[in-house]
């Protein structure tokens, strides 16, 4: 049962991807690993929300003891005025906060982004606190793969993109 949700949520992520102009995303086999490594804990949940029988988007949410999120999201543009993408973040918040959860990190707005208002829209209409980061620590364990993840992947990731834009 779980791969063929994992399945249909990686399908609506492609979609997103593909609409989207490039959006990154993880391979699929991460989100095999994470389901697989969590599957007997309450720590990740996949959401859906369907209409006339049809899932229109799916979201994998992560949680600890005090803390959850959307991890990732997918969705098609079928339907979109019926706005399911708020009930499905509604129903992850609520089953965070009915895990003990004191914090539901949305993961980011981009203000001033036409591309991306949607996105943002989404996040903001929930209200809360804008928690701006300065960004994340990195401390290396690893010299070899500290490079790598610092200057290779941003590199495939460029070109990555250009390859997209010249289809």
């Amino acid at each position: 049962m779980i791969s063929k949700k994992l399945n249909e949520f990686y399908g609506l992520l492609k979609e997103m991807q593909a609409r989207a102009a490039g959006y990154p995303i993880r391979p699929f086999s991460t989100f095999a690993a994470l389901v697989a490594e969590f599957k007997e804990t309450n720590a990740i949940e996949i959401f859906e929300a369907e209409y006339e029988k049809e899932v229109i988007v799916m979201n994998i949410s992560e949680r600890t003891k005090h803390w959850a999120s959307s991890f990732y999201a997918g969705s098609n543009r079928k339907h979109a005025n019926v706005k399911a993408s708020y009930l499905l973040r509604w129903s992850s918040v609520m089953a965070a906060k009915d895990s003990g959860c004191k914090v539901y990190d949305f993961w980011g707005i981009i203000p001033g982004s036409k591309q991306h208002q949607g996105y943002s829209d989404n996040k903001l209409s929930f209200g809360g606190a804008r928690i701006d980061h300065i960004g994340i620590l990195a401390l290396p364990v690893n010299q070899i793969r500290f490079l790598i993840w610092t200057k290779i992947l941003p590199i495939r990731n460029l070109l990555y993109s250009l390859f997209r834009k010249s289809k």
